[in-house]
């Protein structure tokens, strides 16, 4: 047996307010060589059925929020997969630690447009999941 990507054991996500308790959360696999934080707004493929990073202009599932990623996934084999959590309703996060996703434009800088239009439309499938953007205060 090899060991999980996961990089620690899992444990309550410090972007995560308020919940309600087992409710509130899901589980799902991701498959990726890449790594992703806690907080990491993720989707569903609709071919596959894995976890994917949240993109609203995809048309394969991925423009559709299933939650937010509560494990701290590092980088793995292609094909490699592993159970994760994910915030998936009935919440509360604080808005600065979640990780938004950012557009790049063609010429690799940040399309300030797109990405203020992706931060949006996260928002606002977030407060259709029933999980609200709080302040610290």
């Amino acid at each position: 047996m090899y060991a999980s990507r996961l990089s620690e054991p899992t444990r309550p996500s410090v972007f995560v307010k308020s919940d309600l308790g087992m409710r509130s959360y899901d589980k799902g696999k991701i498959v990726t060589d890449q790594g992703f934080e806690p907080g990491t707004p993720v989707s569903v493929l609709t071919a596959t059925g894995m976890l994917v990073r949240y993109d609203n202009a995809g048309n394969d599932g991925s423009e559709v929020l299933k939650g937010f990623l509560c494990d701290r996934v590092l980088p793995g084999f292609e094909g490699e997969f592993d159970v994760v959590q994910i915030l998936a309703r009935d919440g509360e996060v604080f808005a600065d630690r979640v990780p938004y996703p950012v557009v790049l434009a063609n010429d690799g800088t940040v399309d300030a447009a797109a990405t203020a239009a992706l931060k949006t439309a996260l928002v606002a499938e977030a407060l259709a999941l029933g999980i609200l953007f709080r302040d610290r205060h």
